[in-house]
């Protein structure tokens, strides 16, 4: 279908168009900043979780004591947070930690 438009607009350069090309140059340049921010974000994150491997894979396994354990009354256990007091030696050091949390069951259990 063809409409009859009766003084068909003719060809201009978009340079002719007032503020086209402005335009044009601010929405290219928001772009480009949305894109930086979002690969800025994306570089965070993946830094962030490299770095949490790195720790992982660093982390040994060490002979513990608990002290004392913290759980809330049998009652409310169900999907429920205990925490513990744990005593352990490291390169030779003792240390003394509170408030690892763990499963409410399970910090019942150790105390």
């Amino acid at each position: 279908m063809q409409l009859a438009i009766p003084h068909a607009p003719r060809r201009v350069r978009l340079a002719q168009v007032p503020g086209a090309v402005a335009r044009l140059v601010r929405g290219a340049l928001l772009g480009l900043g949305v894109m930086a921010l979002l690969g800025l974000g994306a570089a965070w994150v993946g830094r962030f979780f490299v770095e949490e491997q790195r720790f992982a894979a660093r982390a040994e396994e060490v002979e513990a004591r608990v002290a004392r354990s913290h759980a809330p009354p049998p009652s409310a256990r169900e999907d429920a947070e205990g925490t513990l007091d744990v005593l352990y030696t490291f390169a030779d050091v003792e240390h003394s930690v509170a408030g690892v949390r763990t499963r409410a069951d399970f910090a019942a259990g150790l105390g």
